[in-house]
């Protein structure tokens, strides 16, 4: 099935029911006072950019990516359930990936858990390494905390 990703509003109601389904699924994996994530206003920022991806008119999974100084961090990233197997994941942290080289970010990072383990797959695949904590984020023992540097421009 054809995907396509283009920029969408976090406060859309499509994407706010999908930032709802992705704090039930963390909700249900973590305790609560472990799960930590970007508000709408965080997303909202003019340094974060959120892409929705879509089969048809659905929209079947979102992410996005907020330029920090000296690299980009990948937030929220969430696909439907009955839309997952179909490289909707890989797509659009493609996507995100490709704002964060065009800012001239050196690197992205992103922090998920350990249980998440499609997640972590999926950004091994891409060239994720762990890394230790960055920016707001404290160590902790169920969290990962994965960097991607990218090579320099030729």
């Amino acid at each position: 099935m054809a995907t396509a990703i283009r920029p969408v509003q976090p406060i859309d109601p499509a994407v706010l029911a999908l930032l709802r389904a992705l704090n039930e699924h963390n909700r249900s994996h973590y305790d609560a006072d472990r799960c930590r994530w970007a508000s709408v206003e965080d997303l909202s920022s003019p340094d974060t950019t959120m892409l929705g991806a879509f089969f048809g008119d659905e929209l079947v999974g979102v992410g996005a990516i907020a330029l920090e100084p000296g690299y980009a961090e990948i937030k929220r990233m969430f696909v439907v359930p009955h839309a997952r197997g179909y490289g909707v994941g890989a797509d659009l942290l493609e996507a995100l990936l490709d704002i964060a080289r065009r800012a001239g970010r050196r690197c992205a990072r992103l922090e998920t858990g350990e249980r998440f383990e499609a997640a972590v797959a999926l950004y091994r695949r891409f060239g994720f390494c762990p890394c230790q904590a960055f920016g707001p984020y404290r160590a902790n023992p169920a969290n990962m905390y994965m960097e991607l540097a990218f090579p320099p421009e030729a």
